[in-house]
């Protein structure tokens, strides 16, 4: 501190002295509750928008989920579907080869 000053804060003496300056308390009141409105209503806005956010996201894997598991159920079912043509290709050409072979003994 320097000897013959001092510096001292006070809210209140601010508030007055802005008071002077051609604003009154109620307009200070009503200028802080429109902030806080304002203020509350952007964060309210952003909870709403997150919240939003996650339930299309769960709908949307959901769905996403039921999709794939459809696909896989049909590519299991065209595997399967293609081994059985597989094994009744083999079997038809064992049976002709064994067909030819008996001929051609035969013969």
């Amino acid at each position: 501190m320097v000897e013959g000053v001092s510096v001292q804060f006070h809210p209140a003496s601010i508030l007055s002295k802005v008071s002077c300056a051609n604003l009154d308390q109620d307009l200070i009141e009503k200028a802080a509750v429109l902030t806080g409105l304002g203020i509350g209503t952007a964060f309210g806005l952003l909870v709403v928008l997150m919240i939003l956010v996650f339930m299309v996201r769960q709908v949307s894997e959901r769905i996403l989920d039921r999709g794939s598991a459809k696909r896989a159920a049909e590519i299991a079912a065209s595997a399967q579907e293609a081994r059985n043509k597989a094994q009744a290709a083999v079997a038809a050409v064992t049976a002709l080869l064994s067909q030819r072979e008996a001929t051609q003994t035969g013969r």
